[in-house]
């Protein structure tokens, strides 16, 4: 018999990596570059784990909370120049976390609570846009967009995903029309642009009209909804609904590769709370099948796929390489050779490919 091709290689050989990789290693952050080369980045006033590390589509900066000065969880948002290894605060608030949409980043708050004065439920307190400097109230825009559409403020609109294009920032929100018996859930995309230091709104376009929520592809065509102990897959344009998996939990889903895969963290079968046994596992929407990507690690983490969605890095544990430390390994997504790359004596977490 030959060698087994999904054997993990030891201990940081992946010839045929497509981008660079960084990741968290305990209190460093790691690059990884395809030549083996490795960088690190060491914050002199880190105490504590990063925490919340999210790497830029530039891939430039990359930034995380600094828990140094730890007060009740939150900490200053710390942007990490790649190119020079310069550390830098982002403002001198503190935050429990946020999100980066593009270059921008999200500043998020109780998610509990809603928009003063509006009917808008959405985490987001301030939309900051880094390189730009500019700070907008996200609840203003908000209010501007039901004075735009003319919609009434007896709905409880939420948001079901929002993106950068350019300057422009896209909302896609979600309410429910509860007069209505057939389809009574509405997905919008609204366009706001910066004015003022404002986001207005110019334009507003209804995706779908269903009687399903969940989350949803860029395009709008597919949501994937959780009913019944199962995933599903709803096609709008075909009117179509497919099960994906018999599942307990929820999962947060990721749409890779021109919306033809799904990608997404599941419990596997048969295990208990003593035991637990999380994997990556990835949909294909054209033929309906599903693969647990990386059956060797017990536990997988967090992941993300590179440009191609060919490959992907993601942080696991495989008990036979250590017990408890999270690992990096990298793979293809259709299960072949995977690589270990991270330093075993490490907690390393939150891997990212860098986009150039």
């Amino acid at each position: 018999m030959g060698p087994d091709p999904n054997q993990i290689e030891f201990p940081t050989s992946f010839e045929n990596m497509e981008r660079d990789i960084v990741y968290v290693a305990d209190s460093l952050i790691t690059r990884l570059r395809r030549n083996n080369q490795v960088t690190t980045y060491p914050f002199v006033n880190l105490q504590n784990t990063v925490r919340n590390f999210i790497l830029a589509p530039n891939g430039r900066f990359a930034y995380f909370l600094d828990q140094s000065l730890v007060i009740n969880s939150t900490g200053r948002i710390v942007r990490l120049d790649l190119n020079n290894g310069a550390f830098n605060f982002v403002s001198d608030r503190e935050f429990s976390t946020f999100g980066l949409i593009g270059n921008n980043l999200i500043t998020f708050t109780d998610p509990t609570v809603n928009c003063p004065d509006t009917p808008v439920t959405f985490r987001a307190y301030t939309f900051l846009n880094v390189l730009g400097g500019n700070v907008v109230q996200l609840c203003d825009a908000y209010l501007g967009f039901l004075t735009f559409t003319e919609l009434p403020s007896i709905h409880t609109y939420s948001i079901n995903q929002i993106q950068v294009d350019g300057n422009d920032l896209i909302a896609r929100i979600f309410w429910t029309n509860t007069s209505l018996n057939e389809n009574p859930n509405t997905l919008m995309d609204v366009r706001f642009v910066f004015s003022e230091n404002r986001l207005v709104p110019v334009q507003a376009d209804t995706v779908a009209r269903t009687s399903h929520s969940g989350p949803t592809s860029p395009s709008g065509r597919y949501m994937v909804t959780f009913r019944n102990n199962s995933l599903w897959l709803i096609d709008f344009q075909n009117n179509t609904e497919v099960k994906i998996v018999d599942t307990f939990s929820n999962p947060a889903v990721t749409f890779l590769d021109n919306e033809t895969k799904i990608a997404f963290i599941l419990t596997r079968d048969n295990v208990t709370a003593g035991n637990p046994s999380r994997g990556l596992f990835l949909y294909n929407i054209n033929n309906g099948l599903i693969r647990d990507v990386l059956p060797q690690a017990r536990v997988v983490n967090s992941f993300n796929f590179s440009p191609s969605s060919n490959q992907v890095v993601l942080s696991g544990i495989i008990p036979e390489i250590h017990p408890t430390n999270n690992q990096i390994f990298v793979i293809h997504a259709d299960g072949t050779k995977p690589a270990m790359i991270s330093n075993i004596q490490k907690q390393n977490v939150s891997p990212r490919f860098v986009s150039n």
